[in-house]
């Protein structure tokens, strides 16, 4: 019996298929490498040229299909948990605004060509207004390697793409009642359903999320496929409801966003397997779905072709130069945001579809579609490229002064196995992204007959801790130490190299903390200058709700105010967490001040310094963060009641999130060791 020939065209082993398609994904950022191509446009042209209307080597089977369409929800998905939540409250009006005009104008140019000057009826105008109006985020990972994504441009841009692509999908759904006969029921029955998708997504999902991570007993495997899993289950709750899961996928993005820190390696898994797999397959079934016989069907397809994609591209530019006006933003922001919503992909289709389905839209503008996907979706993703480097120099040049030179030197004594991953987590968190220099991790044995034995025991916990650092994109360098006095070792350790910051773990479950301190933590306080931060963190960290800070008088004025500062800046904007603060009324205009400083706006987010209101907030059902701002003995911000509250905490704080910051003070003002 002769077997089937796997080589025979088009291939149909899936086994094959994934070996070219990998071989692809691949070779091509290194063929192109040299070239100014983007490796997006290499994709599609590999698609184009392998596909059923080419080569036909592959054909649009059910891989393919499966793997596009995954890409296709992950850039979505990437979309969603990517945007920067301060950005888009600060830009929020330009998105809104955007993602109507990103709609609108095109609508009104293809409509208005469609109905006026080619006679189309009312339904089959508006499906070519539509869908002129949609687009698809294919050049978002471009913007992801350049930096860029939670930038308020990209936030723009990726906000008022979603505003548009719903809106056309809802005109959508009227207009397929109308085709069906539904009438205004059907609709009705539509907005309903949206609705309550909308609300599970934003309501019960995030709460289903946060009680996941906080009570099953997590490993990356199964953090990241219970992420991936709710995208695909939000992906069909959109179809359930009438949208496209395209919608479904940006919503779960969203709803995760805060729960997901963008250093954390949670995300750097989430980016990798997207970016290395599963982006790669849809920009390569975009390539297959285009078909090049379009040149040669007649002069009536390229005239169509040539129409919508004038009025594509020239709808798109009105959309992006009108925001522009509006709100001066500069012409690379322009143009950048103009490069990311002018491709045409998945909703574009999705309309072309239905239309031909219902007899609405002719063969000849079919493939007109065809070919607007094609032109649009190359040109955005050149586009893309070569603005968004011109506004990566610009947001670069940009950028605060300190956010670029601040120290950010961070070590980390380790001890406990079953708390170090929180402690790197939580350098991972404050560490600088800017900052070249490593997290250092620090192992002290003490030097007794036992030394050998413990060095080897500690020496799997250093290894693990690099695994698990480098899983987030950050590197760690670990250090033994043998000495006879811990502290003495951490300190010597410190001023070797220069560190900022010095993290310790306190577990939270001596009670009687005047024994603690009374021997490490007092011992390194006394000895150092740098800005210790003490952190007993039972939940996890990425589930915070709100971030309360207790600030005592006077903090203001301390030599390192600003260090603390950024520090809850870098938490701020990892946890997506708002912050509370019960400070001083003197102190808290150049807290507020430093803020705005990093580009983040505290408005009534002040309660006045009051310990007793500050601890009553354990009782309410929000998961917070506690921060309690402490000060070395005979410094400015030094009080006496505030120092003794670092012993009550576990009575007062039992079972939460605490961080206890001692600011970094001048080495003139410390006492030696």
């Amino acid at each position: 019996m002769t077997g089937h020939n796997p080589f025979t065209l088009p291939v149909t082993d899936p086994v094959l298929i994934f070996a070219i398609v990998l071989s692809a994904i691949m070779a091509i950022p290194v063929l192109f490498r040299r070239t100014n191509i983007p490796p997006i446009v290499g994709m599609i042209i590999f698609g184009i040229i392998i596909g059923p209307h080419a080569l036909h080597v592959l054909n649009e089977g059910q891989v393919m299909e499966l793997f596009g369409k995954v890409g296709l929800l992950y850039i979505m998905f990437l979309a969603g948990l990517e945007i920067e939540f301060v950005e888009f409250r600060k830009n929020s009006k330009a998105s809104i605004i955007f993602g109507l005009l990103s709609f609108s104008v095109p609508f009104a140019l293809g409509y208005g060509a469609s109905y006026y000057l080619l006679e189309f009826d009312f339904v089959a105008a508006s499906l070519v207004g539509i869908l002129l109006a949609s687009n698809t985020l294919i050049a978002f990972p471009l913007i992801g390697s350049l930096g860029l994504s939670k930038t308020s441009a990209v936030t723009t841009a990726v906000s008022g793409t979603v505003i548009a692509d719903t809106l056309v999908l809802i005109i959508l759904a009227f207009l397929t009642t109308m085709l069906n006969g539904d009438g205004e029921g059907g609709f009705i029955t539509f907005l309903i359903s949206f609705s309550v998708f909308t609300f599970v997504i934003f309501f019960l999902l995030p709460k289903l999320s946060s009680w996941f991570f906080r009570n099953v007993t997590l490993d990356g495997t199964t953090q990241y496929l219970f992420v991936f899993t709710m995208l695909f289950v939000s992906a069909f709750a959109a179809e359930l409801a009438g949208a496209e899961p395209i919608i479904g996928a940006f919503f779960a993005g969203l709803a995760l966003n805060r729960l997901i820190p963008h250093s954390s390696t949670l995300m750097n898994r989430i980016d990798f397997v997207g970016n290395s797999l599963f982006i790669p397959f849809f920009l390569i079934s975009v390539g297959m779905l285009i078909r090049l016989d379009i040149l040669w069907m007649g002069y009536l397809p390229l005239v169509y072709a040539v129409a919508l994609i004038i009025l594509a591209i020239a709808g798109k530019w009105i959309a992006a130069y009108i925001t522009k006006l509006l709100f001066k933003h500069t012409t690379n922001e322009m143009q950048t945001i103009f490069g990311l919503s002018s491709a045409r992909a998945a909703a574009t289709l999705a309309v072309a579809l239905i239309g031909m389905r219902y007899g609405v839209i002719s063969d000849d503008l079919f493939n007109a579609t065809i070919f607007l996907i094609m032109v649009s979706s190359l040109f955005s993703s050149w586009h893309t490229q070569r603005y968004g480097k011109r506004l990566a120099i610009e947001e670069k040049q940009k950028e605060p002064e300190e956010t670029t030179t601040l120290s950010q030197r961070i070590l980390v004594p380790i001890a406990n196995p079953a708390t170090v991953k929180k402690l790197i987590d939580l350098a991972i968190m404050i560490h600088n992204p800017k900052s070249a220099d490593p997290i250092y991790s620090l192992a002290v044995v003490k030097d007794d007959k036992d030394a050998r034995k413990h060095l080897a025991a500690i020496q799997p916990i250093l290894e693990e801790v690099k695994s698990h650092a480098a899983a987030s994109g950050v590197r760690v360098e670990g250090f033994n130490r043998l000495d006879a006095n811990i502290p003495e070792a951490i300190v010597k350790t410190t001023l070797e190299l220069n560190a900022s910051t010095l993290i310790l773990g306190w577990s939270g479950r001596d009670a009687d903390l005047s024994r603690i301190f009374g021997y490490m933590f007092e011992a390194i306080l006394k000895a150092t200058y740098n800005q210790v931060i003490i952190s007993n963190l039972p939940k996890p960290l990425e589930t915070t709700a709100q971030i309360t800070v207790l600030v005592p008088p006077n903090a203001s004025l301390e030599y390192g105010f600003k260090p603390w500062v950024n520090t809850l800046v870098m938490l701020s904007k990892e946890m997506t967490a708002p912050l509370m603060f019960y400070a001083n009324e003197r102190d808290y205009p150049a807290i507020k001040q430093q803020f705005k400083f990093f580009g983040i706006q505290l408005k009534d987010q002040n309660k006045g310094y009051n310990t007793d209101d500050f601890l009553a907030q354990h009782q309410q059902t929000k998961q917070k963060l506690f921060v309690l701002i402490n000060a070395r003995q005979n410094s400015l911000s030094y009080n006496l009641h505030h120092w003794n509250l670092t012993y009550k905490i576990p009575q007062l704080l039992p079972d939460q999130n605490v961080l206890m910051i001692y600011p970094e003070q001048s080495d003139l003002m410390t006492p030696a060791p």
